[in-house]
């Protein structure tokens, strides 16, 4: 996905600043690419997230099973709902209301994260020796590290989720999109106007960084 660099203009007062935005409504398209993409605008870093952000959701879920679940009887059946699933709903849910292909896309892959995450805790001992939540938790702790190098050294710019933590549930949204846009072309139009606004708000952010950091 090309992106516009980013170029030094003229001097600011931060006063004379005003925040850039796509639209008021949130769950526009190009707002809600908007909000998480101008974190994640250097292609090194969006690369890491693309390779990580499926390990951070693999292992969540993985990790959420050994949180209680909620076990029902319907019809004489017994029925299980963990976190993980309700989890996996409403994210979907609300990405069907931006859109609804990428929604399908986050729902079937959460799924197929979740029941293979599933099948590897069950299978527990044959496969990892009694040492599925350590392994988890290693594989977790080291994505969340190469996510913060991604931040940190390349987009010299903090994660999403220091500005608001509900951004994290974003990530999946655009890790879909990434993939659609790569090899199909995908709202192709959008993201490129959009990414024209997103580089003259990083212009902003480095410009009131360097202003307040002289001040």
């Amino acid at each position: 996905m090309s992106t516009p660099t980013p170029t030094p203009s003229g001097n600011r007062t931060q006063t004379q600043e005003k925040p850039i935005r796509v639209s008021d409504d949130p769950l526009e398209f190009r707002q809600f690419y908007f909000n998480y993409a101008k974190y994640h605008y250097n292609p090194t870093n969006k690369l890491i997230h693309l390779i990580f952000i499926p390990q951070i959701i693999f292992t969540i879920w993985a990790l959420l099973h050994y949180a209680p679940s909620y076990t029902f009887v319907v019809s004489n059946y017994e029925v299980t709902i963990d976190i993980s699933l309700v989890v996996i709903t409403i994210v979907s849910m609300i990405f069907s209301l931006v859109d609804t292909l990428i929604a399908f896309g986050c729902l079937t892959g959460g799924l197929t994260l979740y029941f293979i995450s599933l099948y590897l805790y069950v299978n527990d001992e044959e496969i990892f020796g009694g040492n599925h939540l350590k392994v988890m938790l290693a594989i977790h702790i080291v994505s969340w590290i190469f996510q913060f190098i991604g931040h940190g050294i390349f987009e010299k710019r903090a994660p999403a989720l220091s500005e608001n933590v509900f951004l994290l549930f974003l990530a999946p949204f655009f890790v879909i999109l990434e993939v659609l846009h790569f090899f199909f072309g995908y709202r192709d139009k959008e993201i490129k106007e959009t990414n024209i606004i997103i580089a003259k708000e990083i212009e902003q952010f480095r410009r009131l960084k360097k202003a307040k950091a002289s001040q």
